[in-house]
């Protein structure tokens, strides 16, 4: 009754103080939070949500109120299997408000490096229909490239770790320069884009397959054109 006058009252100090002397068990503590939830108040929801262990919740409200970032770390630092989701979500959000940047540093962050090299390579093409800025381009490519080369050499590991014999990643997991031989379809959701009719998905995941197993060709191509037009232009003004 008292959580309930607060509320009316929108008296939230002294409901967040009341949060703080109820005992873990009280059932009041999943009622406030869900007040709290409905006015925007997400810190203080998640608080009340944490003390009576429903972390579920806590992230819940967090996505609700779009706090993905608490939520994500919410759900990192508690274990859940929710977070492949709430990543993929995250993402979705950050690149539909125009920040793939933050998308970007959000899957490397997570260990999802092939997440994040596909949209730097996305980036890269963009900006190289565009004509202009190819040493950006480039760095682009490169940035994208390291990520797919440390994602290889994570997989080779992996293998020889919890596959068995360093022989067996030789005779064939892997080729000579370590490039990751495995199909990558069931490590991409569908934050990497694999979406649309069945010839688009194709098509996207052969884009990714190659991506993976040429993940320096674009920063070379831009390397070497980079290259030309510095000699074309000295031998111009020689």
């Amino acid at each position: 009754m008292l959580a309930l006058c607060y509320y009316n009252l929108e008296d939230f100090d002294s409901l967040e103080n009341l949060v703080k002397t109820l005992p873990e068990t009280s059932e009041l503590l999943p009622v406030i939070a869900d007040q709290f939830a409905t006015v925007g108040m997400c810190q203080q929801a998640v608080e009340a949500y944490l003390k009576c262990d429903r972390v579920k919740l806590a992230v819940d409200v967090c996505v609700e109120l779009n706090q993905w970032q608490e939520a994500v770390e919410l759900a990192k630092k508690n274990n859940l299997t929710e977070i492949g989701g709430l990543l993929t979500k995250y993402a979705s959000y950050l690149l539909s408000k125009g920040k793939s940047l933050q998308a970007i540093e959000l899957f490397r962050k997570a260990d999802k490096r092939i997440e994040a090299a596909k949209l730097l390579y996305d980036i890269a093409e963009e900006e190289l229909l565009k004509r202009k800025k190819p040493l950006r381009v480039k760095k682009l490519y490169v940035l994208a490239a390291l990520l797919v080369t440390e994602h290889n050499r994570s997989k080779k590991k992996t293998a020889v770790e919890e596959g068995g014999s360093r022989s067996e990643v030789l005779m064939g997991l892997y080729d000579d320069d370590g490039i990751d031989m495995y199909p990558v379809e069931n490590t991409l959701n569908e934050s990497s884009g694999i979406g649309g009719t069945e010839p688009e998905k194709q098509n996207k995941m052969l884009k990714i397959n190659n991506m993976i197993a040429n993940p320096w060709r674009g920063a070379e191509a831009l390397h070497f054109l980079l290259l030309a037009q510095r000699q074309l232009y000295e031998d111009h003004d020689t």
